[in-house]
């Protein structure tokens, strides 16, 4: 049933307006995720799930959450929680991207990052 599990997990990765208008990104996408062993999907679907933050008061390096705006995994409300658990935690939105905003928007994140990296150098 890895083509029904493709078909949801491209639903909550990609925008809307992103599968309507890039196609060949969504049906890219829809077919990796329909590739993987059911056992191994499973596993690490099983294992993330359970993921939590601890110790986070221990993380000594400025951190950035970065979410896309219509992110249903991640969305900007858990980012920004994230960031207010690390001492030196930020939040970054990428607007109009879901989960996968490094691949609908990769110059509005790459503009995120660069920023964040320079920010911290100085």
């Amino acid at each position: 049933r890895m083509d029904e599990i493709a078909v949801t997990v491209v639903g909550t990765g990609l925008s809307e307006s992103r599968r309507r208008e890039d196609p060949v990104l969504t049906g890219l996408f829809r077919d990796l995720i329909a590739s993987n062993d059911p056992r191994a999907y499973a596993d690490s679907s099983a294992a993330t799930a359970i993921g939590r933050m601890v110790d986070t008061d221990r993380v000594a390096c400025p951190t950035l959450a970065c979410c896309g705006e219509h992110d249903p995994v991640t969305p900007p409300s858990f980012a920004q929680a994230i960031a207010d658990a690390i001492p030196n935690g930020r939040t970054a939105v990428v607007e109009g991207a879901a989960h996968w905003c490094h691949l609908e928007a990769p110059e509005a994140v790459n503009e995120i990052l660069l920023a964040f990296a320079h920010e911290i150098a100085t």
